[in-house]
């Protein structure tokens, strides 16, 4: 928390353009790393066993929580109407996304299957923890770089929200007071890191919880409610009253099915 610390007070999205795209190659350097390694470990030993049918009850049960950590990995629509404005070009903001999100899908899939092949049943919920000791350093050191670089663009929107609040009201937004939050913000991150018993049941909760409406609830009923209420023959009508059905159901599942896994930790 604290090294990490000196990185939000850098400034704006083009300020943190160079450190995000370094934070890209130190993910590009993880990514190489435990698909060469997973796919050499096939070619060596043949793909690893599989789940057994004897599991498919726990694996089912578990599927909802799955499902939202993949939200959660997917879910970065909370900064976009700020990085949309923040382009010299905001009209292939549109283009722009669609690329990057189809590369990500593209990376995390490959990465991801390659793993399961390569490690079965022993697949741990962090894959790199399954490589040897010296690549397992090499990505450790990558993920502090990447956590470096990476770190204070999420958090910009957060800090431009509460300057906004700040001139409404009138307040003292001073240097000084701007740093006491950022800081602030910044601390608060770390005690729930701390507090966390797992990363990978805090991304469940979070893609269950908070991410449906951000990402399938409230952009469906928000463009609802500004172009298709009223127009009872429009088919976009029922896709959109799908995709915020199907939100809410998956909120539901997502939550009981990491609350069992919660209470069986």
């Amino acid at each position: 928390t604290f090294v990490v610390l000196p990185t939000v007070h850098i400034g704006g999205y083009k300020k943190l353009a160079v450190m995000s795209a370094l934070g890209v190659l130190c993910l590009s350097a993880i990514f190489m790393l435990g698909t060469w390694y997973s796919i050499e470990k096939i070619e060596t030993d043949g793909t690893a066993a599989m789940p057994t049918l004897g599991e498919e009850e726990a694996t089912l049960w578990s599927l909802p929580a799955a499902f939202s950590m993949f939200v959660f990995a997917f879910s970065a629509h909370g900064i976009f109407p700020d990085l949309e404005a923040s382009m010299e070009n905001p009209a292939s903001f549109g283009s722009v996304v669609s690329v990057v999100f189809l590369l990500n899908i593209l990376i995390k899939v490959t990465f991801a299957l390659a793993g399961v092949l390569a490690f079965g049943t022993e697949t741990d919920e962090i894959l790199t923890t399954n490589l040897p000791s010296a690549p397992r350093l090499a990505v450790s050191c990558l993920i502090v770089a990447n956590t470096l670089l990476s770190f204070p663009l999420p958090l910009v929107p957060v800090f431009r929200t509460l300057k906004k609040r700040s001139d409404n009201c009138d307040d003292d937004y001073s240097p000084s007071v701007q740093a006491i939050q950022r800081t602030l913000v910044v601390l608060f991150c770390g005690l729930v890191a701390a507090s966390l018993p797992s990363f990978s049941l805090a991304m469940g909760f979070m893609g269950s919880l908070t991410l449906p409406f951000l990402t399938f609830i409230f952009p469906a009923l928000f463009y609802y409610k500004l172009h298709i209420e009223g127009n009872s023959s429009s088919f976009l009508k029922v896709v959109l009253i799908i995709v915020i059905v199907v939100g809410f159901l998956g909120l539901v599942a997502g939550l009981v099915s990491n609350a069992a896994i919660a209470f069986n930790m």
